[in-house]
């Protein structure tokens, strides 16, 4: 500056120069993970989808974990059981972060077909199936998946199928289980 508060061009040249780097410095750049567009309007940020996130496509029975860290919680993605939706599907379930969660779908049999099927979420593994003589088991347990310490697994990777299988023995008789895929 001179005396008189003027500018001359030459200081004016350094001063612009300190400013433009100081400008450039609050300038957004493009980097990973998000996209910067510059127009007359303004200034556009584009940030790319998170992938791992709730938002990324579920498959039925996926399990989704919740709540907080002192309460956590569990919800399922619905998915039905032969053709049947669980009576409890939309259902939140109470977990800790300690304990192995077991996620059944208990379902009940007339016999010939699944007639009903109910989510249980628990620390016991599902009940062993017991063939029947001469007819289907009228109950059967399926592990749809497994939570523990806020990390899933899921069994099933869609609904869920639960096909009769019998096995004759030598004196006529016949012994059913149901099959899941």
């Amino acid at each position: 500056m001179s005396g008189a508060g003027l500018l001359t061009p030459a200081a004016w040249d350094r001063i612009a120069s300190i400013l433009e780097g100081n400008f450039r410095e609050l300038v957004l750049q493009k980097g990973p993970g998000y996209t910067v567009t510059t127009a007359p309007g303004g200034t556009t940020l584009t940030i790319a989808g998170n992938y791992a996130s709730a938002a990324c496509s579920k498959l039925p029975f996926d399990i989704s974990p919740g709540g907080t860290s002192s309460a956590p919680e569990i919800t399922l993605w619905p998915g039905v059981v032969n053709g049947l939706l669980p009576s409890n599907i939309y259902d939140t379930f109470s977990v800790d972060a300690a304990s192995l969660w077991y996620v059944k779908a208990a379902c009940t049999s007339d016999g010939t077909q699944i007639t009903a099927a109910t989510i249980h979420v628990d620390a016991s593994p599902p009940d062993i199936q017991t063939p029947a003589t001469d007819a289907m088991p009228s109950e059967v347990d399926v592990l749809v998946g497994l939570y523990k310490a806020s990390m899933t697994y899921n069994i099933f990777q869609g609904n869920v199928t639960l096909t009769p299988s019998t096995v004759s023995s030598a004196d006529g008789h016949y012994s059913g289980v149901w099959i899941a895929s």
